[in-house]
């Protein structure tokens, strides 16, 4: 079994003295050193972004409306355009069906 050498790849990322002053020559550790940063930025923004509207939704001050003192949930989807389009999907299935179901009728050209 191979053993990864951990604290040598720590160390690889870590440098903080570069050979390179210029950052000239390409070296795959900086780019891999971008790369990393980058993704963990834009994972704490994302987790950070994520908690915020939570908690604006479960404080209700997002998708809900005072009105006369009361909080009314806001209706977000159009009930009727929503059973109109699961009819269409339905009667599109439906008709798929039937057409596999059933067999072709077609004349062999070679005979």
């Amino acid at each position: 079994m191979i053993k990864i050498n951990y604290k040598k790849i720590i160390e690889k990322f870590s440098e903080i003295g570069d050979k390179d002053k210029l950052k000239s020559i390409l070296t795959p550790f900086r780019d891999w050193k971008i790369i990393i940063a980058v993704f963990l930025l834009s994972f704490v923004l994302l987790v950070v972004a994520s908690i915020y509207f939570f908690m604006l939704v479960n404080t209700e001050k997002i998708f809900f409306k005072k009105i006369d003192g009361t909080v009314k949930k806001l209706s977000v989807m159009n009930i009727p355009e929503l059973k109109k389009t699961i009819d269409f999907f339905d009667n599109k299935a439906e008709k798929f069906k039937s057409l596999t179901d059933k067999k072709p009728k077609v004349v062999d050209p070679s005979l």
